[in-house]
């Protein structure tokens, strides 16, 4: 029974924790992502100086609610991991943080709907399909760089062998 109600628990958590870097990265790495982040939106959007002037501010809004958010998450998921240590888990414990972890979700989703909503007042269709997907773009191209950079370390360098 201790094994299925964690099972749950650890499922529903890990639902609902968006992508936001290695859980070990340190604040001045993920700080660094986030300014490569922008720029590179700021530079895949080709925005006019007048839109970058609107969207800048909103842009902005959205990301410190979405950090605040995850680092609440964050604090919910080590709150868990120490309460199913338990011998015996507090279920009503357990089922107030299950909550106000939808209630987070609910909250992201929200915030994410009124940025694009609000983005769309200045920008045109295809800058709205450019911000859309870009989280996405980015990740992956986060990724294929990440990967890139573990094969050229694991190419033996001239004169080893």
């Amino acid at each position: 029974m201790k094994k299925l109600l964690f099972l749950t628990v650890l499922i529903a958590f890990a639902l609902a924790q968006p992508f936001k870097g290695p859980p070990d990265a340190d604040p001045e790495t993920m700080e660094r992502l986030r300014t490569i982040m922008k720029w590179r939106l700021l530079e895949d959007l080709e925005m006019t100086d007048e839109q970058t002037d609107l969207f800048m501010p909103l842009f902005s809004k959205w990301e410190k609610r979405n950090v605040e958010l995850d680092e609440r998450q964050g604090e919910i998921v080590a709150q868990v991991k120490e309460i199913m240590k338990s011998e015996k888990p507090d279920e009503k414990l357990l089922d107030s943080l299950i909550a106000e972890t939808l209630e987070i979700r609910q909250e992201k989703y929200n915030i994410e709907i009124k940025f694009h909503t609000d983005a769309g007042e200045f920008l045109d269709p295809m800058r709205q399909v450019k911000l859309l997907t870009f989280h996405e773009r980015f990740r992956e191209d986060m990724r294929g760089m990440l990967h890139r950079f573990k094969d050229e370390r694991k190419e033996p360098r001239k004169g080893e062998r």
